[in-house]
C-alpha cells in the first residue's frame, strides 16, 4: 500500500515527507472504517482509493503556493481534494465546506486525529448561502471543487468566494463543458487547462484554472433551483 501511494506520488512528480505520507494513509484508512457506518465514499479498495482519491486531489497541488494563502474546497464530500492537499501544504488556512453533516463531522474529527487541526475549519453549509456571507464572499485566494455539477453550476457556486486576483481550480472529468457564460457573468477569466490521466489508471481528470478578475455581481449565487435549472 505504502510502495503503491509512494509510485503514484512519483508519477505525479510530488515528493511528500514519510510523516505526510503516513498522515495519508492514515486518512485513507479513516475513511474506509468510518464507512462501514457512514456511506462515505463507493470506493473502499485500497489501490483505487490511493488513484481515485488520494492521487486525484494532489494533482491540484503545483497550482497551490507553500506559503500561507486562504484556500477553501467546496463540496468536500469525504475530505477531497481538501485533506490531502492540507496534509501536503500544512502551511494552508484551511476552510473545508459541505452540506452533510455526517461528512464534516466526520472531517472535524479526522482533522484532530492527524493532527492538522492548526488553521483549519470545517463548515456545515450550502455555497450558495454561506458565499453570501461578508464573512467569506471574496475572501479566498483560491478555492477548489471536485464535484459531478456543471462546470456553469460550479462557477456560480464557487466563485463568489474568490477574491479578486486569486484563482478557483475546477477538477472535472473526461468531458470539458462550455461555461464561458457562467465564467464571464460572475466575474473571472479562464488562465489554465490540463489533462491528465491518473497514475496506473485511465481515468481522465481535467483541470481548469480560472481568475477572477474582478467582484462578483451581488445577484450571483442565485438560490440553488435557479442556478441548477437556469444555468447562466
Amino acid at each position: 500500500m505504502r510502495e503503491f501511494l509512494i509510485k503514484c506520488l512519483r508519477e505525479l512528480d510530488i515528493a511528500l515527507s514519510q510523516e505526510k505520507i503516513d498522515k495519508l494513509i492514515n486518512y485513507m484508512q479513516l475513511v474506509i472504517m468510518k464507512n462501514k457506518l457512514h456511506n462515505l465514499t463507493s470506493i473502499t479498495d485500497e489501490n483505487e482509493f490511493i488513484i481515485k482519491h488520494i492521487s486525484d486531489s494532489l494533482t491540484i497541488a503545483k497550482y497551490i503556493p507553500d506559503e500561507k494563502v486562504k484556500y477553501i474546497d467546496i463540496g468536500s464530500g469525504a475530505g477531497f481534494p481538501a485533506v490531502p492537499i492540507k496534509i501536503a501544504k500544512d502551511n494552508l488556512e484551511m476552510t473545508i465546506v459541505d452540506a452533510t453533516k455526517k461528512k464534516t463531522d466526520f472531517i472535524t474529527e479526522s482533522m484532530r486525529r492527524l493532527n492538522l487541526w492548526q488553521n483549519t475549519f470545517v463548515i456545515c453549509a450550502r455555497a450558495e448561502e454561506l458565499a453570501r456571507s461578508d464573512t467569506h464572499r471574496e475572501k479566498y485566494d483560491i478555492v477548489s471543487a471536485r464535484a459531478v455539477a456543471p462546470l456553469s453550476v460550479l462557477c456560480e457556486l464557487c466563485v463568489p468566494f474568490v477574491r479578486p486576483g486569486g484563482i478557483f481550480i475546477a477538477m472535472k472529468g473526461k468531458e470539458e463543458e462550455n461555461a464561458d457564460s457562467a465564467i464571464k457573468k460572475t466575474g473571472a477569466q479562464v488562465i489554465d487547462k490540463s489533462h491528465l490521466i491518473l497514475p496506473f489508471s485511465d481515468y481522465e481528470r481535467n483541470i481548469i484554472i480560472i481568475k477572477k478578475i474582478k467582484p462578483t455581481p451581488d445577484i450571483y449565487p442565485r438560490i440553488y433551483s435557479a442556478i441548477k435549472n437556469r444555468p447562466l
